[in-house]
């Protein structure tokens, strides 16, 4: 009986809170602060970083892969 009623009552509650809360929370705060961060902060490090790695570690890899070939 007990596990009946539980089962019962927390999927209801599971459905109705739960769906509510991840809709309206969590799509905010998704849409809001994760365009924020990935926006600045992944353009940001993409831009430096793989610049960077990408100048560097690709041209060598370039020279290294042509020299080897000719």
């Amino acid at each position: 009986m007990y596990n009946k009623v539980k089962d019962k009552v927390y999927d209801k509650v599971k459905g109705d809170v739960y769906d509510k809360v991840k809709g309206d929370v969590y799509d905010k705060v998704k849409g809001d602060v994760y365009d924020k961060l990935k926006s600045n902060v992944y353009d940001k490090v993409q831009s430096n970083v793989y610049d960077e790695v990408k100048g560097n570690e690709y041209d060598n890899d370039q020279d290294n892969v042509y020299a080897k070939q000719g």
